[in-house]
């Protein structure tokens, strides 16, 4: 699809892209990425409204239906009493030495003084439960007993419509947020030699993605598809030469210069800028296709 006008051709016809105001063409140019981080903020609007499973820690839950409360693991340690007993993120400690573990408040408490001493921990792994001998150490980060894990208290949570609706705003801001930091921290490693992360991933790895969070059920797929609409918002405002930021920074340097760019000089620059973007796209594809075999 191509606005008429878009390349800066046809200024005289009143119809033309190219014959409308700066002001107007960028709300035009900006359009798609509004209606993605839109799109973010009415998926989790309405997962919030139907209800998921979600990190309840610190979380305003007023008004909210709440059931069905678990402590989940969130991270484990390299190295730590908890990897050498395998367990994983997204296990679910049921109880620690037959006691159910009912908060987070109790469970640190607990092994805070049992530094040392085997504990049987019985996990939940999706459907199926078993039990675990740990040993806690002590921990120099808290000079108390534990095993090396970050834990979250899990729920499944639902808001009224209103409520989800605001819900949903305030969690597209907050992953927003979080995306633009991710990608500075990348910009900062490519720059300083420090490389491309792991966890960067192309339209296979992408793909790959997808299939197992398919596999987590409806929710997880639909919050999946959040976070990517939020993410393509991002990459296409960046000021980069062929994405929807890169036409909007051309605009704004005819707006300082007090008239346009060289239509063939834009042109020119928009499709380097597209050529580039196609070999990180071959690149990125390429680590994919490799980590797949690996």
């Amino acid at each position: 699809m191509k606005i008429r006008g878009e390349n800066g051709e046809e200024k005289s016809d009143p119809q033309s892209f190219a014959s409308k105001p700066a002001w107007q063409r960028t709300i035009m140019l900006s359009a798609g990425v509004l209606m993605n981080v839109l799109l973010a903020a009415v998926i989790f609007s309405f997962i919030f409204a139907f209800g998921a499973v979600q990190s309840i820690d610190g979380v305003d839950l007023k008004n909210a239906e709440v059931r069905d409360r678990h402590i989940m693991i969130a991270a484990v340690s390299k190295d730590s009493p908890a990897e050498q007993a395998q367990l994983q993120p997204g296990d679910t400690i049921v109880s620690i030495n037959g006691n159910p573990v009912e908060n987070i408040e109790w469970l640190q408490s607990f092994v805070a003084g049992k530094a040392g001493e085997t504990l049987e921990y019985r996990i939940k792994r999706e459907d199926t439960e078993f039990t675990k001998e740990v040993t806690p150490v002590t921990l120099k980060e808290t000079n108390k007993g534990g095993i090396g894990i970050v834990i979250s208290e899990m729920a499944f949570v639902r808001y009224p419509w209103y409520q989800a609706v605001v819900e949903g705003a305030k969690n597209t801001v907050f992953f927003l947020g979080a995306i633009v930091m991710g990608l500075y921290e990348l910009l900062a490693r490519l720059f300083s030699g420090g490389g491309v992360s792991a966890d960067v991933a192309g339209p296979v790895g992408i793909a790959v993605l997808t299939g197992q969070v398919v596999e987590l059920g409806f929710m997880y797929l639909l919050q999946f598809t959040a976070l990517l609409s939020l993410n393509l918002a991002v990459i296409n405002i960046l000021p980069f030469p062929a994405l929807d930021g890169g036409r909007i920074l051309f605009l704004i340097i005819e707006k300082i210069k007090g008239r346009p760019v060289r239509q063939q000089t834009e042109a020119l620059i928009h499709n380097l800028g597209f050529m580039l973007l196609i070999i990180l796209v071959i690149l990125v594809t390429f680590k994919d296709i490799k980590g797949l075999f690996n």
